[in-house]
């Protein structure tokens, strides 16, 4: 039954068919009567009631999340992480709101819910977003008549991790085959996503001009990565890497426990330091961008502290001021 107290009366709340129905009563007994009876009613398509016609309110969000996922994001390279993210949205979600009564106060409320659950801001901002996109999918199919606006909270670009070249050593001489020796070296002097590395195929790897040429990308752009000698080294004769993203997790977590690493080393930050070397030997920022396959600049302004170089000339125009 889905019968709860509100105030001083019993209220029914169900969904059946996407739609939605609420009713009060006085007493416990008659709302759990006039549920058994509406649902039965409704399945052989009469109203909830007599004195009631059937009012179609439109689609549950979960509905039309469904169809989103149908349709568009079971399809794309990120559907493992936006189905995991919109499992958590759902759950969140316990009283299975229609797609019209989400308005901006509704997620404004739900943003603030969730910060206070100690959700990132950007973790705020990629749920919101996606309840966004089911909202858009909405309206283009005439169950909403605007798509609500909603409120992008603060993100911190926070501590970046990057390994130093000692920490490189001792990631390598921790790695226990073969495989795992070949994926962390192309990582490091090409700044592949792990994906990327883990899809690379002797046709992308062309020794006689020293590139690799990457075609499935993140953000769907190609893009040309010379090879460094130790990566043509290691990339000779292999038709690929040899993994899994499962037998590379596996493999990492034994090398960060060898090493007494915790959950801030990740395989992830090999990227990071891939980026930053570059930046930190003088490569300009927007080449820096476009060997590491950045889409947006901003994402490689991130790094941009770290050409110390330029700092270093830019006080140093004030020490006349200062004698």
């Amino acid at each position: 039954m889905t019968v709860k107290i509100r105030g001083g009366s019993f209220q029914v709340d169900f969904v059946q068919g996407g739609s939605r129905y609420r009713r009060q009563f006085q007493d416990k007994h008659s709302a759990e009567a006039w549920e058994i009876n509406a649902k039965s009613r409704l399945i052989r398509g009469l109203g909830p009631d007599e004195e009631t016609e059937v009012k179609d309110n439109g689609p549950t969000f979960r509905v039309v999340a469904e169809q989103v996922w149908d349709l568009v994001w079971q399809h794309q390279k990120s559907a493992t992480k936006t189905r995991s993210r919109l499992n958590i949205v759902l759950q969140d979600m316990d009283d299975e709101p229609l797609v019209v009564d989400i308005t901006k106060s509704w997620l404004d409320e739900y943003g603030k819910y969730l910060i206070d659950r100690g959700n990132s801001g950007g973790t705020v901002n990629r749920k919101l977003a996606l309840i966004s996109k089911v909202l858009n999918f909405a309206y283009d199919h005439n169950h909403i008549d605007r798509v609500p606006r909603f409120h992008h909270w603060p993100e911190s670009e926070g501590r970046m991790r990057w390994y130093t070249e000692e920490e490189e050593r001792s990631i390598l001489d921790a790695c226990e085959d073969e495989q795992s020796v070949v994926l962390v070296t192309l990582l490091f002097d090409t700044g592949m996503r792990l994906g990327e590395a883990l899809k690379l195929h002797t046709d992308d790897v062309d020794f006689n001009q020293g590139i690799i040429s990457l075609y499935e990308t993140k953000n769907s752009q190609p893009r040309t990565i010379p090879m460094t000698e130790r990566v043509k080294s290691v990339l000779r004769g292999r038709t690929g890497v040899g993994l899994t993203e499962g037998q590379v997790n596996a493999r990492w977590r034994k090398i960060k426990k060898k090493l007494g690493w915790g959950r801030g080393d990740c395989i992830h930050a090999i990227r990071h330091t891939f980026v930053s070397r570059l930046v930190q030997r003088g490569v300009d920022l927007d080449m820096a961008g476009v060997l590491a396959g950045h889409k947006s600049v901003q994402t490689t302004r991130r790094y941009r502290h770290l050409k110390t170089d330029n700092l270093k000339v830019a006080i140093q125009k004030l020490e006349t001021c200062a004698q």
